[in-house]
């Protein structure tokens, strides 16, 4: 089954093919796993060039997220979270979570926001971490000017910290 769609995601054409129950081959292109059982694997291309393959599970949710600024890829999906740089098709960083959910755009625009099961992320927008938390479902998420508020039953209150001011420029820097 080939499923494909078009995503513009802030100014980058990004064109994502889904196929189930193919092997993987040895193509020379970046390829990421997911752990576990993986039943899909999804290429990425940018502005029609293949960049990444995707090996994963398909019952779990799958996200980009593009940063024009930075040029990364945040890719999301199932057990697998990336972060690729475009320009030079380099994985900056991969985890595996026990489930992806989501990315987004926190504390206007600063950062990037990975939420998951039990673990949430908080990314500078070139893709470096800056913090993670536990948490547990159900849980409560609140973006306030300290951070991110994550409350839940088996952890309580936990936070995602955005850096301060004088950090945050530095790193902007250089």
């Amino acid at each position: 089954m080939d499923i494909k769609q078009l995503i513009v995601r802030n100014g980058a054409d990004i064109d994502v093919s889904h196929q189930q129950g193919v092997k993987l081959t040895d193509e020379p292109i970046l390829t990421l796993s997911a752990a576990g059982y993986n039943n899909i694997i999804s290429t990425i291309y940018v502005n029609g060039t293949p960049l990444a393959r995707l090996h994963w599970a398909n019952h779990y949710s799958f996200e980009l997220l593009y940063v024009p600024a930075t040029q990364v890829l945040f890719v999301g999906a199932g057990s697998l979270s990336a972060r690729i740089h475009l320009p030079t098709a380099r994985v900056i960083g991969q985890c595996h979570p026990f489930l992806f959910w989501g990315f987004s755009q926190v504390h206007e625009q600063q950062y990037v926001l990975e939420q998951g099961e039990v673990e949430c992320m908080l990314y500078r927008p070139d893709g470096e971490i800056i913090t993670r938390a536990p948490c547990d479902p159900p849980y409560e998420l609140d973006v306030t000017e300290r951070g991110v508020k994550l409350t839940s039953d088996l952890f309580g209150e936990t936070w995602l910290e955005f850096p301060d001011d004088a950090a945050s420029r530095r790193s902007d820097k250089g």
